[in-house]
């Protein structure tokens, strides 16, 4: 069984939308409950519901920000995810598809995959990607794993689902990251200003605490612990994905 949560929306443009989706749902007949959040219940209230009910599938529809609350409660559950993105997103290529008509497509066939989130201590997971991004340069401490790598400048920070971990500094103050990670690893470094490292964990520090945003939401501040929780949730993804074993 089907249980659907559509992000909640005062455009009409959404709304008219959400129709059409629902149209396509009862024509692929994969059709079940619907609930949409509100005052009175927030999307992880409502998640929490569907997973009291016993509901198999929970399918968030909207946003990322929206399918990442609901992911976010999903983690180490029985219940597979499934998604109707509203526009082309992270989330859209993880899952393979195109358009709505393609993810709906994709829930009718309900294909799954076990993908990566990152937990960052003590509570917030999440699957896309964080970010924090400044103006002027700030001093960046960070550990990979048990390895204490050292400190740069940066002005843009992104960590992915699966723990890959970008720097760059797009101000000329500081000498950027790139040359410690080349003489660490003795590879060439793409730029002295960005860097790029993997870990199943990863510790940072910041000279002043800086807010840490998943999907233009704040959900968490530096200093900070990320933490890789492999195959922590079944994503339901277009067949074509899988049998491409790469994103449509």
């Amino acid at each position: 069984m089907y249980y659907y949560i559509f992000e909640q929306t005062k455009k009409k443009r959404v709304a008219r939308t959400y129709e059409k989706i629902k149209d396509q749902l009862t024509d692929l007949g994969i059709t079940g409950e619907i609930v949409t959040p509100s005052p009175a219940r927030t999307t992880e209230e409502l998640t929490a519901i569907g997973l009291q009910k016993g509901y198999s599938t929970i399918v968030g529809v909207g946003s990322s920000q929206h399918i990442n609350k609901i992911a976010s409660q999903l983690e180490g559950q029985k219940a597979v995810l499934g998604v109707i993105p509203l526009t082309s997103s992270t989330v859209s290529q993880m899952i393979g598809v195109s358009d709505i008509k393609s993810a709906c497509e994709a829930l009718r066939f309900r294909k799954l995959e076990e993908i990566d989130l990152v937990l960052i201590e003590p509570n917030k997971y999440y699957l896309t990607q964080a970010e924090i991004h400044i103006t002027k340069p700030q001093e960046l401490y960070f550990e990979l794993g048990s390895l204490v790598v050292g400190r740069g400048y940066f002005t843009d920070l992104t960590i992915t689902h699966d723990l890959n971990f970008y720097l760059d500094n797009t101000k000329t103050q500081g000498a950027g990251l790139g040359n410690f990670w080349g003489w660490l690893w003795g590879k060439k470094k793409s730029s002295n200003n960005f860097s790029h490292f993997h870990s199943r964990r990863i510790k940072i520090e910041t000279v002043e605490p800086l807010p840490i945003i998943v999907n233009g939401e704040v959900v968490a501040k530096t200093p900070a612990v990320f933490h890789l929780k492999q195959k922590a949730l079944k994503l339901i993804v277009a067949r074509s994905k899988l049998a491409q074993g790469d994103l449509t």
